[in-house]
């Protein structure tokens, strides 16, 4: 049994070494689990709950956020891929949270059928958690930040579809992500077409577009949820966050700013910030389109926090000055 074990963790130990010196490095894994212990921490405390899909979740610092608001608690419930209102109705039916929520979001989001885009994520979290399940995304999580060799980019799956379909070993994964769901891109090991990325442009535009009429009547609810956050106390923003090319021309051909964004945000009462009012956070380079590269995410974070300042989000609330903070992402 011992010589087994030895067998095994020296087999282990070289795997390790060998993906790592072909560039690979640890991420955890993002799934329900580790969203559901991120919103446990929404709570009675002051926190700053980050919502929307991957333009946020890829693009901003928690410990920027931390660093700058130490009197409040960031946390990241954004998830890649789906429209966010399910997590802002949740944090509204949610008493106990009086915090702000920074919610990224498009026109789109608010047409009723993208509402549930993230209800399945949210509806995990409300079934009763088991010991054991805690404890195994616990472990699971600590061995996917130390290990290689726990991420699916180099499980033999992978090394078999390349192995036996291009003929090459996986190469490194450009997303990186860290146990408290914050993550980022490496550019430098993705170089996106230059028309944009495919997946993301369907998903966002091969819809039917509702009259901007119907579209502001039926996004009523929205604005009762944040009315209930904002009644017990809390306050929200809502943030269009950049994007660029042939992503934003489509944003603006299906959902002309004037007539759709403009329309809500002249009747809410949430703080509003679309990225094309503001140079600095127009300005980052979005090399697909639709996301910063992680060398900006903490010069982003700034010009994201210092627009929602300019507009009041946190006035009357503990906000000191950031001083100077080095961030640096290690490999």
């Amino acid at each position: 049994m011992a010589l087994a074990i030895a067998v095994a963790v020296a087999t282990l130990a070289g795997l390790e070494q060998f993906w790592r010196a072909r560039g690979h490095r640890p991420t955890v894994i993002d799934d329900e689990a580790l969203w559901c212990e991120q919103r446990e921490r929404v709570d009675s405390r002051p926190t700053i709950a980050l919502v929307g899909a991957s333009r946020i979740l890829l693009a901003t610092s928690l410990e920027r956020i931390r660093h700058r608001y130490p009197d409040y608690e960031p946390v990241q419930l954004a998830i890649g891929a789906k429209h966010s209102l399910a997590v802002l109705r949740d944090l509204a039916s949610d008493d106990d949270f009086r915090g702000i929520a920074v919610v990224s979001l498009t026109a789109q989001a608010f047409e009723p059928r993208f509402w549930d885009d993230q209800e399945d994520w949210v509806q995990a979290c409300r079934a009763p958690w088991r010991l054991e399940q805690r404890v195994a995304r616990r472990l699971r999580t600590g061995l996917e930040e130390r290990l290689v060799v726990m991420a699916p980019r180099v499980s033999l799956r992978e090394v078999g579809r390349g192995v036996f379909g291009s003929g090459e070993l996986p190469s490194p994964w450009w997303i990186h992500r860290s146990a408290d769901r914050s993550g980022s891109i490496d550019y430098a090991l993705w170089k996106p077409a230059p028309a944009g990325y495919r997946p993301v442009r369907r998903f966002y535009y091969a819809r039917t577009v509702s009259s901007e009429s119907a579209w502001l009547a039926a996004s009523a609810p929205v604005e009762q949820w944040i009315d209930q956050i904002v009644n017990r106390g809390g306050r929200v923003a809502l943030v269009r966050l950049p994007t660029a090319g042939d992503q934003w021309k489509r944003d603006e051909t299906h959902y002309p700013r004037a007539r759709y964004w403009d329309a809500f945000a002249a009747r809410t009462v949430a703080t509003t910030f679309h990225f094309s009012d503001d140079p600095r956070l127009a300005a980052f380079e979005l090399p697909d389109g639709s996301h910063i590269g992680a060398g900006d995410i903490p010069a982003f974070t700034d010009a994201l926090f210092d627009g929602l300042e300019a507009r009041g989000l946190f006035a009357n609330r503990s906000n000191p000055r950031p001083g100077p903070l080095r961030v640096e992402f290690r490999e």
